[in-house]
């Protein structure tokens, strides 16, 4: 199934999709990034209310759509607020059971697509909304492509702080629950709390008759978790206000405590140490966080150390031509 002409059409269309796409969605961390993964974790959680789930949906009728481009485009919009990154790359999962015959097959046949949206040019929402349609279906039928084999063919630049083309990830479950009846037994679900995170952030959102349940899974070595409650609340406050008006362009959205927000993207800052000059500053940096990525570029991926190491050899080279 996936070789010759099939493989072939799979990795043209990923290809060029994802051709020029940043390697790292740069979001207000309130820590710096390790130089090594450790993938702990926490949640938050809320609930939306049936009004709001209603007129998402009621939403996505008019826009020919379905829920969950909604609400991913709600979220993209989101994240381009607060990173003011206009190319933005976020993660879903994706079942890989296309056939009938797969229905009922036990086996993992789950997939992870990434979905690339273009928000530039302060678009209304409508039409951001069109675009996510658009890149979202053309995905679905470019699905087969294993993310492993994507990564062979794309050959990212690999950081042991991130995980390669995606650190977001999106999800919303809609299938109905199937309830287990078990003789003698009354059987109830409840939720884990891991500890982990696989990513920056995940997104999990659940459809049911309560509502429209938020959870967001996040990487406790760069967030607080007043961060990501602040930024559950305006991803709220974005999707009431996208169902009240979607033909508003994404800049002019409000959201409430934006003090806060810009709070929480100071919290990056770092201390330089005492430095009163850019030099000693940018020294004190890089020896802090030697072997933590500082410059992506199309032909690789530069460290503190080598980014420093460079900027030595060009100050050298300047200060014996003069």
């Amino acid at each position: 199934w996936l070789s010759g002409s099939e493989l072939e059409r799979q990795v043209g269309y990923w290809s060029q999709q994802l051709q020029g796409a940043p390697a790292l969605l740069e979001l207000p961390l309130d820590h710096p990034r390790p130089p090594v993964q450790r993938y702990r974790g926490a949640w938050v959680n809320q609930t939306f209310s049936p009004e709001l789930l209603a007129g998402l949906r009621a939403l996505a009728a008019r826009e020919n759509c379905t829920l969950f481009m909604v609400l991913l485009a709600a979220f993209k919009v989101l994240l381009a607020r607060y990173t003011g990154v206009e190319d933005v790359v976020v993660g879903t999962p994706i079942a890989g059971r296309r056939r009938t015959e797969l229905e009922g097959l036990i086996g993992f046949f789950l997939n992870t697509l990434a979905l690339r949206t273009d928000v530039s040019g302060n678009p209304d929402f409508a039409e951001v909304l069109a675009r996510v349609r658009t890149t979202t279906l053309d995905a679905y039928e470019h699905q087969e492509l294993p993310f492993e084999k994507l990564l062979e063919v794309l050959q990212p630049v690999r950081s042991t702080a991130h995980t390669p083309v995606v650190q977001v990830m999106f999800n919303l479950h809609n299938e109905p629950a199937s309830g287990l009846s078990l003789a003698g037994l009354s059987v109830q679900p409840f939720s884990i709390d891991r500890g982990t995170a696989k990513f920056d952030l995940s997104v999990a959102l659940v459809e049911s008759s309560a509502g429209l349940q938020a959870g967001f899974e996040y990487n406790t070595d760069l967030f607080e978790r007043e961060t990501v409650e602040l930024m559950l609340r305006h991803y709220g406050e974005l999707l009431w206000a996208v169902t009240r008006d979607s033909r508003q362009h994404i800049a002019g959205y409000a959201l409430t405590s934006a003090d806060a927000l810009q709070s929480s993207q100071s919290r990056t800052a770092v201390d330089f140490g005492g430095a009163d000059n850019l030099v000693a500053a940018f020294e004190h940096a890089a020896g802090l966080y030697a072997d933590r990525p500082a410059v992506h570029t199309a032909e690789g991926e530069w460290t503190y150390a080598q980014l420093n190491a460079r900027a030595n050899s060009v100050a050298a080279l300047i200060q014996t031509t003069t």
